[in-house]
C-alpha cells in the first residue's frame, strides 16, 4: 500500500507529510523500493529495463533517455 502496488483498504498513510493517496508521486521520492522476487526480466536488454524502471519513477522520456546513455 505506500509503494503503491496495492489500493488502500483502509486508514491513511504518509510519508514525509505526503500522502500516500493522493500524492503517491510525491511519496515516492522519498523512499526506495526493493522487492522480493527477482526484478531483472530475463526478456529485457539492461538498456530496455532501465528505461523500463526510469519511466516507472517518473522520469521523462528525455530524462530516461539520458540517464541510460550514461550508464551504457
Amino acid at each position: 500500500m505506500l509503494t503503491g502496488d496495492v489500493r488502500i483498504s483502509s486508514g491513511n498513510a504518509k510519508i514525509c507529510d505526503c500522502d500516500v493517496e493522493t500524492s503517491l508521486d510525491q511519496a515516492r521520492k522519498h523512499f526506495g523500493y526493493c522487492p522480493q522476487e527477482d526484478s531483472i526480466d530475463p526478456l529485457l536488454t539492461g538498456y530496455e529495463l532501465l528505461t523500463l524502471y526510469g519511466r516507472l519513477r517518473g522520469l521523462s522520456a528525455r530524462e530516461t533517455q539520458n540517464v541510460c546513455y550514461k550508464l551504457s
